[in-house]
């Protein structure tokens, strides 16, 4: 399979001399080949940094300094990257459900689709609610406050944005009950070990 520069020399150069590894125009090629993979790793490198997504470290600050908005001291590049996002959508942004949403699946690393979106106007006229996994939020390094402050630069005038935090703690249905099913998975007592894995469980038994 030719996948290396140093391959792809030795497939389409034509020589009447012997290619065989050790000889001198096998060393010809490698030397080649070896310049050119480096010039193909500091070009990928300088396509990554003009770009938010990619760009680190040095990259990530010059972008930063487009939009006036320089690094933290301490501030991680996924953190930093995530206030820069907000920072360009907010001066772009029509503040439409779709956009609110895809703001906080880019701070977050995941697909819009995992971004619950709900408006409840029985308690607030004015108020919508982004429903996001706790450990999403733990891995992005960015808590619950920070995250409405980056959505808050993003939201219409006048709207107030919250978010409801979701864990993995699972009930057990009523049929379960019923049935004395227990997974100790879910946070059931089970009855296996006498061990109670969960809140609800004591409650329930």
């Amino acid at each position: 399979m030719v996948d290396t520069p140093r391959d792809r020399l030795g497939a389409n150069l034509k020589t009447p001399y012997p290619d065989d590894d050790g000889t001198w125009w096998d060393h010809l090629l490698t030397t080649i080949g070896d310049e050119m993979d480096d010039l193909e790793t500091v070009r990928q490198v300088v396509l990554d940094s003009k770009f938010l997504e990619t760009a680190t470290d040095a990259q990530l600050d010059r972008l930063g300094e487009l939009v006036q908005l320089p690094r933290e001291k301490g501030e991680t590049n996924p953190h930093y990257r995530g206030r820069l996002t907000v920072e360009l959508r907010a001066k772009l942004s029509t503040a439409t459900v779709k956009e609110i949403k895809d703001t906080a699946a880019t701070i977050l690393e995941v697909e819009s689709a995992d971004i619950g979106y709900s408006e409840d106007f029985s308690v607030e006229a004015a108020r919508f609610i982004l429903d996001i996994d706790e450990n999403v939020l733990s891995s992005a390094g960015v808590s619950g406050s920070e995250f409405v402050t980056f959505i808050d630069r993003v939201r219409g005038a006048g709207i107030r944005a919250e978010i409801r935090t979701k864990g993995t703690f699972t009930y057990r249905s009523e049929q379960e009950y019923i049935s004395g099913t227990n997974n100790p998975a879910n946070g059931y007592y089970d009855s296996a070990d006498g061990i109670t894995n969960g809140t609800y469980a004591g409650l329930v038994q």
